[in-house]
């Protein structure tokens, strides 16, 4: 093949592939509902690998996470006490943490600090058929970003997504 020809050739691939992101066809597509579900023996080791925030109890057992590939939505449950560090505040109302909790809890994180409320979801998108539905109406506590509660001896939590990332996940949902 000469110069000419292999010029010509991958100027026309850069345009059909510039081409196929613009119309979003193929590659370049964004998808963003999109999540994972990984887990974990123990609190410790969910701990220690990232999967889990440094709150969880470190003696937690069998922590199971679904979490969304392009977006901070997670869905957290283990089984084990709520026993939570003092960096942890309880809401005055079960379920509906004001404006201000959300506010002082949130800037103690460093996924949520200095995003305003408003732009941030108070529902989880992502399911999982161990995630009970509604769960984050039984809120007791935040803990940073994260929305707490615990019964019959497991712990669930839920961290919100960002309402941008929101809209585009319902709109590919149509």
């Amino acid at each position: 093949m000469n110069r000419r020809t292999k010029t010509t050739l991958i100027g026309s691939t850069a345009l059909l592939m510039g081409a196929l992101t613009m119309t979003g066809c193929g590659i370049g597509q964004d998808h963003f509902d999109t999540a994972e579900s990984k887990s974990a023996d123990t609190g410790a080791q969910a701990v220690s690998s990232g999967l889990a925030p440094s709150w969880l109890p470190a003696d937690a057992k069998d922590v199971k996470v679904q979490q969304r590939t392009t977006g901070d939505e997670r869905l957290l449950v283990a089984d084990g006490d709520l026993e939570l560090p003092g960096s942890c505040r309880a809401v005055a109302t079960t379920g509906k943490p004001s404006k201000a909790e959300l506010a002082a809890s949130y800037r103690g994180d460093a996924k949520t600090k200095g995003e305003k409320l408003s732009d941030l979801t108070t529902a989880p998108l992502l399911t999982a058929d161990w995630w009970p539905q509604g769960q984050e109406k039984r809120t007791t506590t935040l803990c940073g970003r994260w929305w707490v509660s615990s019964s019959k001896g497991k712990i669930y939590a839920f961290a919100p997504e960002r309402k941008a990332v929101a809209e585009q996940v319902t709109a590919e949902r149509g």
